[in-house]
């Protein structure tokens, strides 16, 4: 009886480990297919203003989003605003003053 104890243990810790290992990455592969998946219907929503929608090919939207996200890191990081960013109370942890600090 002890001996199926233990094994019945040492299988639940298995389990567990796998749980812990996998948990992250699924968070993050469920989290980033959201992000991309809303991030390409706002983009395709933005350049049916501009563009008409035959010439909107799938992806166009995802990669208007990447590019603004570029852009805005771009003038982050080469204006004041980030040090002023990285003053405010705990919204700040996410942004490096000038000199990494």
């Amino acid at each position: 009886m002890k001996y199926i104890i233990d094994f019945i243990k040492e299988r639940l810790g298995d389990i567990l480990s796998g749980f812990v290992f996998w948990l992250p990455i699924s968070i993050i592969v469920l989290v980033s297919s959201f992000l991309f998946t809303n991030l390409e219907d706002f983009g395709r929503n933005l350049l049916v203003l501009f563009i008409p929608e035959e010439f909107i090919h799938p992806g166009f939207g995802a990669i208007l989003g990447i590019i603004v996200f570029m852009l805005t890191g771009i003038i982050l990081k080469n204006t004041a605003i980030v040090d002023w960013l990285s003053g405010v109370p705990f919204f700040g942890i996410f942004f490096w003053k000038k000199g990494g600090k």
